[in-house]
């Protein structure tokens, strides 16, 4: 039987020859790819044949058209999306990032503080830019922060919410949406946090390792993200309040 990598292969040949699966997550699979023309490594990504349903489909759309709307140092950029031919199934391609994922750092230990200082930081600005285009993340943890250059990367928009698009088809009434592991408490059970009347707050993760090892050496207290940026649409100054730096572990 042919494989869904060995598919991807020849429907995208000759633009991208891929070379490798680099991840696989719910519905996607994230590929390592050359790009011909331009003769670079890029990594593609997209829904998997037996996840192809119409709401799929429409959500995977939704993920490529959130991120080419962010333009942000610490969110990773995508540069185009298609439909594999024969297949049928939508991807798009995004930088290929060089480095380790956040939860992959935190399985060697703690981070010394003025790193999880510096990355928090990184994260809240690039939380902060796609809050202005109202957009929520909605599945911040250490998997969906890559760490490339001493910097953070944000990515996987899969599940983020567009506050100026109807999503109703999408999600059903009262449903939790997140990992359970670090989803705010006011998310569990569905709460309606993500509301346009309630702007999302940069807090609203929780980037501990699923064996919550510390992101640094000593946590003055628990509980998810506890420094809001000053451009936060939480308000103005909420950055006055400090950062809490163990707060993320």
């Amino acid at each position: 039987m042919t494989t869904f990598f060995e598919q991807m292969r020849e429907s995208l040949a000759p633009e991208f020859l891929l070379e490798g699966e680099l991840g696989s997550g719910g519905m996607g699979t994230v590929f390592l790819a050359r790009e011909v023309a331009l003769d670079r490594p890029v990594a593609i990504k997209a829904i998997r044949l037996e996840h192809a349903s119409a709401a799929a489909v429409e959500r995977f759309q939704g993920e490529a058209q959130t991120l080419a709307k962010l333009r942000h140092a610490h969110i990773v950029p995508v540069h185009a999306t298609g439909v594999a031919r024969g297949l049928g199934i939508p991807f798009y391609v995004m930088d290929y990032l060089v480095g380790e994922t956040l939860e992959q750092r935190l399985e060697q230990g703690a981070l010394p503080q003025a790193d999880a200082v510096r990355l928090c930081a990184q994260l809240l600005d690039a939380l902060a830019v796609a809050h202005r285009h109202g957009i929520v993340h909605r599945d911040i943890k250490p998997s969906n922060v890559f760490l490339e250059g001493g910097g953070a990367i944000l990515t996987d928009f899969g599940i983020a919410k567009r506050l100026d698009r109807q999503e109703a088809a999408l999600t059903a009434p009262g449903q939790a949406v997140g990992t359970p592991l670090y989803m705010p408490p006011r998310a569990i059970g569905g709460a309606r946090g993500d509301s346009p009347h309630r702007p999302p707050c940069p807090r609203d993760g929780d980037l501990r390792s699923p064996h919550r090892a510390p992101m640094v050496a000593r946590a003055p207290r628990h509980g998810a993200l506890g420094w809001r940026s000053p451009t936060s649409p939480c308000g103005a100054g909420a950055g006055a309040r400090g950062f809490a730096p163990a707060a993320m572990v």
